[in-house]
């Protein structure tokens, strides 16, 4: 199908003065700058990127294939590897753990904007790819070490399968699309509802119309995607780590979709696509909540109105000019929606960025309609600008203040580290409380520290109570062997990866609900805070004992 050849006459530019491609280009272009910045920052770690770059420094190739991850990881093969490899041509560092994601999430730019070229005329292309540019998490993501940039990536791979090899017969085109198909699985496990929401589209529109001959062509295709997935599913998949606290906090978090009534379904759909617009598209305006203090007026502000609106348009479009079209965008949102309701998949933040490119399409498709209306036409421009003013304020605002990309997925457990690694005397010793080895073990690797700390243990899994716990830690404290000690630990965690509780008398008691606080408060009775650093989820304390224990 030739570029822009599902767009309307009533779709063409509103406004011939504005050169739209230029527009697109400009925001690749500035997509990329933003993305390299925030590499080049190279913030510290956060706790996710923690938990799964200590498996890929660790392990070998072989291990990562046969052992399970550490901390209950989960990621795919050919994204570990690519990992792993620049680890070891480029060295035990941030950078070198995050250069795939910053190349996936570049790659996804150009790779985004050819296939908004086929579904999207020039205004809809301009719209889609500075959403996609400019959505802040999918900017985050792109610098960040985990998977989602590579699942976003192969999600726009599959589509751009699909524009190129949709409409072929040939063997050679089939077994083409079947082979890259079933290779991309193996960089993202959630693109497997794409493809079988593409094979599901397509299989539906070819059996309607009776078109058996494509539908038995298209079959080669489809099986060769589902042999590669029953060979991820049951080789590794199916034999990953079983991680039931995970399903009870997705659960807690309103990540599966209820299946006890229409009316909760419908309600559960509507809050999940708010969720989505906010993270990861960034399409909502972010109002200061005392701003509006009516909680309807400010969630109605912060314009959702707009992009639904949209969203639903977009659909409705597809379904008068190109239903096939629209089975094989919708289809993926239906799998995973399923998935969701048999609670094999939740639908909550990052584990629905593979999903954005499907969701920008439809809505981008959408303005392209609503601005050909005649009473909308003069304030054209005044809604591209609307829908795209908070993803824009948002990536300037974080070129300023780098440290806010993200939001709560910061951290600063390198700069705690560094600071006890600047002021650390010989003879000093450190004493890293439970909740942050994990983080010690990886930049232990990283910086290559001088220091050998010991590491607390997480003593709360094995008592019930306040008075046992501080019991336990004061046998646990009074093995050290010292006068000066530096005491480390996280300001925010409160339970460690596969607690199924909350153990809340851990966050209640005599010392208040802060992580670390118990431990120096314990410290303060034996000794004296000589120095100290409080960063926004990490302390550091040298404590000088009265005497030596």
């Amino acid at each position: 199908m030739p570029e822009n050849s599902l767009a309307t006459p009533a779709s063409v530019p509103i406004n011939a003065r504005v050169n739209w491609q230029k527009l697109s280009y400009a925001a690749i272009g500035f997509g990329i700058l933003i993305r390299v910045f925030h590499f080049v920052v190279n913030r510290s770690l956060w706790l996710d990127e923690i938990y799964l770059s200590s498996s890929v420094l660790k392990m070998s190739f072989a291990e990562l294939i046969s052992s399970p991850l550490d901390y209950q990881q989960q990621a795919p093969m050919g994204f570990l590897f690519l990992v792993k490899t620049c680890v070891m041509a480029f060295g035990n560092n941030e950078m070198a753990l995050r250069l795939i994601p910053l190349i996936f999430g570049i790659i996804s730019l150009f790779t985004f904007y050819k296939i908004a070229r086929y579904f999207l005329n020039s205004v809809g292309v301009f719209i889609a790819t500075a959403i996609i540019a400019l959505a802040p998490f999918l900017v985050f993501h792109a610098v960040e070490v985990k998977q989602y940039s590579s699942e976003m990536l192969m999600t726009i791979i599959a589509l751009l399968l699909y524009t190129k090899f949709n409409e072929k017969q040939d063997w050679k085109s089939l077994l083409t699309w079947g082979f890259s198909g079933a290779l991309i699985l193996w960089f993202s496990y959630s693109v497997i509802f794409v493809l079988a929401g593409i094979a599901c589209g397509l299989s539906l529109n070819f059996i309607l119309k009776k078109n058996w001959r494509t539908f038995i062509y298209l079959l080669e295709p489809f099986s060769l995607w589902m042999l590669s997935f029953l060979v991820l599913y049951f080789g590794f998949i199916h034999n990953a780590q079983k991680t039931e606290w995970l399903s009870v906090w997705f659960q807690e978090h309103n990540s599966y979709m209820p299946v006890d009534s229409f009316v909760s379904m419908g309600k559960w759909i509507i809050f999940v696509f708010y969720r989505f617009l906010e993270y990861p598209l960034g399409l909502l305006w972010l109002w200061d909540d005392q701003t509006f203090s009516n909680f309807i007026i400010r969630n109605f502000m912060r314009m959702p109105l707009l992009p639904m609106a949209c969203f639903i348009l977009g659909m409705a479009v597809y379904f008068k000019m190109e239903k096939k079209v629209l089975l094989v965008l919708i289809f993926p949102i239906l799998l995973t929606l399923l998935a969701s309701g048999l609670k094999f998949y939740p639908v909550y933040e990052r584990l629905s960025v593979f999903l954005t490119p499907i969701i920008i399409i439809l809505i981008a498709k959408g303005v392209e309609q609503i601005i050909t209306y005649k009473w909308i036409k003069p304030f054209a421009i005044i809604i591209v600008i609307m829908l795209l003013a908070s993803p824009l304020s948002s990536s300037l605002s974080h070129l300023i203040t780098p440290h806010k990309l993200g939001a709560y997925k910061n951290a600063d457990y390198r700069e705690i580290f560094d600071f006890v690694e600047k002021n650390r005397v010989k003879g000093d010793l450190v004493y890293v409380y439970w909740n942050l080895v994990a983080q010690y073990k990886v930049y232990s690797q990283i910086n290559s520290l001088s220091y050998n700390a010991i590491e607390g243990r997480n003593l709360r899994n094995q008592v019930t109570d306040e008075i046992t716990y501080l019991n336990i830690l004061d046998t646990e404290i009074n093995q050290l062997k010292g006068k000066r000690i530096w005491l480390i630990y996280d300001n925010t965690l409160n339970f460690d990866i596969g607690d199924m509780d909350s153990k809340t008398w851990y966050q209640s008691g005599p010392f208040g609900t802060r992580p670390g606080q118990r431990i120096l408060n314990k410290f303060k009775t034996i000794g004296k805070i000589e120095k100290g650093r409080e960063l926004r989820n990490a302390s550091a304390y040298l404590i000088k004992l009265e005497k030596e224990l």
